[in-house]
């Protein structure tokens, strides 16, 4: 629990990723883990790693939306909930008006392949060894920045929660 490891009336803030539909399978948000999914069995069509590992590898994922995430805290009774933000961007997006669209495919490529990177390298270390990492990655970045060209024109969007809590 992390309510032990905070003082009373601490603060804590969470920032993660969800979603505004009702429906706990609506799967917009999960194009993202498609593109891991893709970038793996580049690595497999390469010889790089086993068909075999990609199949028993499983990362999972759940994207809460925001009545489960106050359902979940009130009836787990440590925290006090200050504030729910939802902050939704579509995706991709430019950085400024002055990026083409070259520009802006590789940008988007490498943010999104260092962000899933972050989130799921200790995952994978421990499945396929860290010697495909880089190049995995590699394949993340390229076929995101293909994403990037097919989803301007569909407005998919992300949701993203900022949950500030004090603890009773």
């Amino acid at each position: 629990m992390r309510s032990e490891e905070v003082v009373s009336n601490g603060r804590m803030v969470l920032i993660f990723i969800g979603r505004n539909a009702s429906d706990p399978l609506y799967r917009e948000s999960c194009h993202y883990w498609s593109l891991l999914a893709d970038s793996l069995l580049d690595l497999v069509s390469e010889g790089i790693v086993k068909e075999s590992d990609v199949d028993s590898f499983n990362l999972p994922f759940y994207d809460a939306g925001e009545e489960e995430v106050r359902e979940i805290l009130q009836k787990e009774g440590s925290f006090e909930i200050n504030i729910i933000e939802t902050h939704e961007h579509l995706v991709p997006y430019k950085d400024s008006e002055e990026d083409d669209d070259e520009t802006c495919r590789l940008k988007f490529g490498e943010m999104m392949a260092s962000r899933k990177r972050f989130i799921t390298v200790t995952m994978l270390v421990a499945h396929f060894g860290d010697a495909i990492i880089d190049r995995l990655f590699e394949k993340y970045a390229h076929n995101a920045a293909k994403y990037y060209i097919a989803a301007r024109s569909c407005n998919k969007t992300t949701v993203n929660f900022v949950v500030s809590l004090s603890r009773k």
